[in-house]
């Protein structure tokens, strides 16, 4: 399956299908270097999975590249937040895919507490003997 203007409305809701068939155009060769470049190292491959990501990083692109996308703020009473300019929804949940997605060497079964390295709480402060050789 490749990624069709459908895909990119599923993930992009309410955008027209004229809107995803532009922004198909204009943003598939881009998302699917950036995909491919970012997939390495990890278990995701050629598949639904990877379409799905492909139709977020072009409803990444197309919200982007929106000139009113930029730095926003929210408040309300005492709550306030900020938008980083270009962090759309979409990206956050295709880097959350990738992310998840990471294939790592580490023994992932082993549990490891939080607190397992923390040397400024060291007790002991006894190093060791230290011998002193001076070669001359």
């Amino acid at each position: 399956m490749t990624v069709d203007a459908s895909a990119i409305q599923a993930v992009y809701r309410g955008l027209s299908a004229t809107d995803a068939a532009t922004a198909l155009t204009n943003f598939q060769t881009v998302a699917a270097v950036k995909l491919n470049r970012d997939i390495e190292g990890t278990d995701i491959s050629a598949g639904d999975l990877y379409d799905h990501c492909h139709a977020l990083l072009i409803a990444h692109y197309w919200a982007s590249s929106d000139p009113t996308s930029s730095l926003r703020s929210y408040s309300s009473g005492d709550w306030s937040a900020s938008q980083d300019p270009g962090r759309t929804i979409w990206l956050l949940q295709y880097e959350q895919i990738i992310g998840d997605g990471q294939v790592s060497d580490d023994d992932t079964s082993a549990v490891k507490r939080a607190d397992a390295e923390m040397p400024e709480f060291n007790l002991d402060q006894n190093a060791g003997p230290y011998y002193f050789s001076e070669e001359v």
